[in-house]
């Protein structure tokens, strides 16, 4: 388990490709069932319980991808990500001194505390930034400043508290980079720790699980030890291509 704070866990330079099929597509406007009601572990809820302002049990990760991407698509491929993770669609409830919080289906706590409130939406988790206008300058000017207007936003989206009614992940669509598009991620560590995180984020990026596998492979150097075993991420010939990757139980 990483350490308590916000963990920053940077694959900018990996290769990734957003595929999009229109079987994806399709599926992802269907309606969410329901995530089942569970119980949170001692360990994850004891990150949820030393959070304060000023330490946040964050972690995070920054993507650059090469074009531009719509929030459509992102909306898509969560969308199918939360049907094969169902902590992506639920927010924490309750705990105390002799039980943890549950993890409860984020519509069926609405309905319970807030019955005029909305039906949850994946887009209520992305929201969009712009970078400011760095043109006018030197190629290696240029370079510079834009990623110091990268991170500098990174940052501020990243250190920001999650709300806890809602599912406890952030996406930051980040826009204004010459040929490319960040993405910026955040999720409670209650709810993942950083290579799962991450793991469940890249095997959205390609539909044959090379994404998942590229960096496993990045990760394995500086991994002691021998290397768990991973999931089969390849999927059967004739499956349905109504998911993009493998699943990963968070």
């Amino acid at each position: 388990m990483a350490e308590l704070g916000r963990e920053d866990v940077d694959v900018q330079e990996e290769t990734c490709v957003v595929d999009l099929s229109a079987s994806n597509a399709e599926a992802a406007t269907d309606q969410l069932p329901t995530a089942p009601t569970t119980y949170m572990s001692q360990v994850d809820y004891n990150f949820l319980l030393v959070e304060r302002p000023g330490w946040y049990n964050t972690v995070s990760m920054l993507l650059w991808l090469d074009g531009e991407v719509t929030v459509s698509t992102l909306v898509a491929q969560f969308t199918l990500l939360c049907r094969q993770q169902p902590k992506f669609r639920q927010v924490a409830v309750g705990g105390g001194f002799r039980r943890t919080a549950q993890w409860v289906d984020v519509d069926v706590h609405r309905k319970q505390t807030r019955p005029e409130a909305p039906t949850w939406r994946v887009q209520d988790q992305i929201e969009e930034k712009h970078l400011e206008d760095v043109d006018g300058h030197e190629p290696e000017v240029r370079d510079e400043r834009e990623r110091s207007a990268l991170e500098e936003c990174f940052g501020e989206f990243s250190s920001q508290l999650l709300d806890r009614e809602l599912p406890l992940w952030r996406v930051c669509v980040i826009r204004g980079m010459r040929g490319r598009t960040a993405i910026g991620l955040c999720a409670h560590h209650c709810m993942a720790d950083g290579v799962g995180f991450v793991l469940a984020v890249m095997s959205m990026m390609s539909p044959d699980g090379s994404a998942v596998e590229g960096y496993m492979q990045q990760m394995a150097p500086n991994r002691p030890g021998p290397q768990p075993a991973i999931k089969e991420h390849s999927l059967s010939a004739g499956a349905e291509a109504t998911a993009p990757c493998p699943q990963y139980t968070l």
